[in-house]
């Protein structure tokens, strides 16, 4: 079989978090693995590094790493260097979104062996035929970044795949594996429910938005029946509740006919969803497929804000989506975003507004507050380089680019932001991330602040 290859998921936060299934990295394993492959994987959130180190003394052909545009970065370098450094023969790949959206800095770290740009399926695949014949004509492996000679290459983009042909990323994996992930952790109350994948992609035009350069605003489904097989086995192994992480439903029909599947298994469910979507009959609906929350990306209460970010959605829609939830059990998030460059006057008036008129409405809603972040290639990253965002120099500093840090120079009161993220989190998502008394006073405390709208004086953080 020659020698393995390696997937290795590295941390990403810094801070107590929920542990959950590491879809992507077991998505391209599995695919590897019905080819032929002997595949290793490492989860550096789970695993003890003695498992790493027994793999390295296999030596690997390739050791695979995604980062997200986060603290994770960091991560993901050391880990990178520590294989390096035990196994030199070893090729490091970087995937995922930030080095598809970053790959000339990506590629040029001396540590990083290849880039796979977009979806990494077929990509690797090739790659590793390429490697285990000890063929060097990379040039014609399409969706991969390397280095000839120490010139970055760059080579053509990798046309997208039948997501019908992705493989199931359960398969085969054993009970001990899956509770892993499924073990509620000891400072976070938390919904956990398996990750499941029924497309990929998204149609809108959020000039914010990674979809719009990584999966070209393109919807590829996952064939229903095969959605209905899938979550099936995963019944059969005991899952009982699921977490769509879909960019986006697609569409009502679509939306209706997982929802179906779930109703028929008895399976609960959660997502991520656009408010047109949301009517009270489709609500109703909803809640009777085990729909059990929600993630509602708002964004701004102002609609000349979310017309300008090309959001598609109006405040008639929002406020329509709030009543009819609220008439569910189902509990929701909605989530708003501040700091945009070129924010127009109202957004975060209008917006604070709108949070108070929701938490009204729905008793059971949480409200989450985030700072904006330029994603490379969006266009909202083209105005904010014109407004005076310096890209990061160097790839270890783009781990600063999260959510409750402000890294945009027409901010004028970074602090006013950086703090309104950490009372929304004492204040709105208590009940949703905190089981623990030691948070219980900060969260009262968090609620006056709100009340009053007094944000100075960030203890919290």
């Amino acid at each position: 079989m020659g020698n393995p290859i390696l997937f290795i998921y590295s941390e990403h936060s810094p801070i107590p978090h929920t542990v959950n299934f590491p879809l992507s990295m077991y998505a391209v394993g599995k695919y590897l693995e019905k080819r032929g492959y002997d595949i290793l994987y490492y989860d550096e959130r789970v695993d003890k590094k003695k498992i790493l180190e027994d793999h390295l003394k296999r030596e690997p052909l390739l050791a695979l790493l995604s980062t997200m545009t986060s603290y994770q970065i960091i991560s993901t370098i050391n880990l990178s260097k520590f294989v390096k450094n035990k196994n030199p023969n070893t090729r490091i790949v970087w995937g995922g979104v930030h080095p598809s959206l970053c790959t000339s800095q990506t590629i040029g770290q001396e540590y990083i062996d290849f880039v796979v740009v977009g979806e990494g399926e077929k990509t690797i695949l090739e790659l590793a035929d390429f490697l285990k014949d000890k063929r060097a004509d990379f040039e014609k492996i399409d969706g991969i970044a390397w280095k000839n000679n120490g010139k970055i290459v760059i080579n053509k983009p990798r046309e997208f795949m039948d997501f019908g042909e992705a493989e199931f990323p359960y398969e085969g994996i054993d009970n001990e594996t899956l509770n892993k992930y499924l073990i509620k952790d000891k400072n976070i109350k938390s919904i956990k429910p398996v990750f499941y994948q029924s497309s990929r992609g998204c149609l809108y035009n959020c000039t914010f938005c990674y979809n719009d350069v990584f999966n070209k605003k393109k919807v590829r489904l996952r064939p229903i029946q095969l959605v209905r097989e899938e979550l099936k086995k995963l019944k059969d192994m005991g899952v009982k509740e699921i977490s769509l992480c879909d960019d986006d439903a697609f569409s009502k029909e679509r939306l209706f006919e997982v929802n179906k599947i779930t109703k028929d298994l008895d399976m609960k469910w959660s997502a991520s969803m656009r408010v047109g979507y949301i009517d009270e009959e489709t609500a109703k609906v909803l809640e009777q497929g085990n729909c059990q929350y929600i993630f509602f990306g708002l964004e701004s209460g102002n609609q000349e804000t979310l017309n300008y970010m090309r959001k598609g959605i109006s405040l008639e829609q929002i406020k329509r989506c709030v009543e009819a939830i609220s008439k569910t059990k189902i509990t929701p998030t909605y989530s708003f975003v501040f700091g945009f460059p070129r924010e127009p006057k109202n957004h975060m008036k209008d917006s604070f507004e709108l949070i108070d008129w929701i938490l009204k409405i729905d008793k059971k809603a949480n409200v989450t507050l985030q700072t904006f972040t330029p994603i490379p290639g969006t266009e909202m990253y083209r105005i904010s380089i014109e407004e005076g965002f310096e890209e990061p120099k160097r790839i270890e500093d783009w781990a600063k680019m999260v959510a409750h840090e402000v890294n945009t120079p027409w901010v004028k009161d970074k602090a006013l932001l950086e703090n309104l993220y950490v009372v929304a989190m004492f204040a709105f998502r208590y009940g949703e991330l905190l089981n623990n008394k030691m948070f219980y006073v900060p969260h009262l405390i968090a609620k006056w602040r709100w009340k009053h709208k007094f944000f100075k004086l960030g203890y919290e953080r």
